[in-house]
């Protein structure tokens, strides 16, 4: 089904709840393909250049099987200092994670890449957010995880689902929960009409 604003169907190369809704919440329906490709993760390189480089690869794999769509990927992820926060591996994992994340500011950068083979479209780009935690205790954590699975968020947490333990955020809030969609509107708006 072609989207409307595009007249392409648009797919989102990516599994996430959070991408997904912030989609729908802004008008603009995709078909969800899960593209199964292998993430580049290493703890201290360039979280830019990993976001960017993931997205690619899925939106890559994906527009080979839908070369008429528009397909859309993206990668997020959490960085403090030179230490990058993927998804945690466990619970005790979680738990270090988002502990050393507690009252620091911290960076969330989501990669997107757009891709459309038939209308020779590779549009690529990164944006960074800070987030602000607050001071946490050991019970405000568990709390938190007993609402939020931290298991599948980068950096332990998702501030789409609770955000009281957020002290401040600078840049895009829709950003943060993995697709910056101010940015997005205005590259769908250039690419109109294709």
């Amino acid at each position: 089904m072609p989207n409307e604003r595009l007249n392409v169907e648009l797919i989102l190369a990516s599994g996430s709840a959070g991408r997904w809704e912030l989609l729908e919440q802004a008008g603009i329906p995709a078909k969800v393909v899960v593209s199964g490709v292998a993430e580049w993760e290493s703890s201290d390189d360039c979280p830019k250049e990993q976001c960017l480089h993931n997205a690619r690869i899925k939106a890559d794999a994906v527009s080979k099987q839908y070369p008429e769509a528009l397909v859309l990927a993206a990668d997020t992820i959490v960085a403090l200092g030179n230490t990058v926060y993927h998804k945690p591996v466990d619970m005790d994992h979680a738990w270090r994670m988002f502990g050393s994340l507690v009252g620091t500011t911290h960076s969330v950068w989501t990669g997107v890449a757009l891709k459309c083979i038939d209308k020779g479209i590779d549009i690529s780009f990164c944006e960074e957010s800070k987030v602000t935690l607050k001071q946490m205790k050991h019970e405000d954590i568990a709390e938190l995880f007993a609402k939020v699975n931290p298991l599948d968020k980068s950096g332990s947490y998702a501030i789409q689902k609770d955000d009281w333990f957020i002290e401040k955020i600078e840049g895009s809030y829709s950003n943060i929960v993995g697709l910056p969609l101010e940015t997005l509107a205005k590259i769908f708006d250039t690419l109109r009409p294709f």
